[in-house]
């Protein structure tokens, strides 16, 4: 109930048909709350704004697009990357930092932090994706001379919008560091 003693109203967008994971709902009335996110999908009446509306594309790993560069993007950067995004149908995201010496990562983290948090409608950052620098023997493009062991200490402090490390093997054999899996309970559990 409202503050007045009546239901809140619901805005709902109305189109020919609504792509949902498991069926198409055909005459869809799709529901959403005041963030914009979709709380209900049914079959509704009335006329269509819309001819088909599907789910926006999640992309778990972008260090950047066009000219802007997550690691170092600022102010107006982060509303070009949000149309970018936008303009290839990406409606949440992970900005992805690589492998960089242990010290560099505390000004992006804060500048996404800052970015994830403005007000009003773009992508929604599900969490910052640091690709390194726990690559082990085979980091690919990344600087050799930057790629470490595990730092446990430099694990925990991490700040809590760290959704996602890529990890390489780290000692002989194929087995995954013991650390990793705790920082994976951590990151999600």
């Amino acid at each position: 109930m409202g503050a007045s003693g009546t239901v809140p109203r619901v805005p709902v967008i109305r189109a020919h048909r609504a792509v949902l994971p498991d069926r198409i709902v055909d005459h869809a009335a799709v529901e959403v709350d005041d963030r914009g996110r979709v709380v209900a999908v049914r079959t509704g009446s009335g006329p269509a704004s819309h001819h088909t509306l599907i789910p926006g594309l999640v992309d778990l790993q972008v260090n950047g697009h066009d000219d802007v560069d997550v690691a170092s993007a600022r102010h107006d950067d982060w509303e070009r990357l949000d149309r970018l995004l936008l303009a290839q149908g990406v409606t949440a995201w992970c900005p992805t930092l690589v492998t960089a010496p242990l010290h560099a990562y505390e000004a992006p983290l804060r500048r996404i932090a800052d970015a994830a948090a403005r007000p009003g409608a773009h992508p929604e950052v599900l969490g910052v994706h640091l690709e390194g620098p726990f690559l082990g023997g085979r980091p690919g493009a990344h600087p050799v001379d930057l790629v470490r062991a595990v730092d446990r200490g430099w694990l925990d402090a991490l700040p809590p919008g760290v959704a996602l490390l890529t990890v390489g093997l780290i000692a002989d054999g194929i087995h995954v560091h013991p650390e990793l899996v705790r920082l994976a309970f951590r990151v999600k559990g």
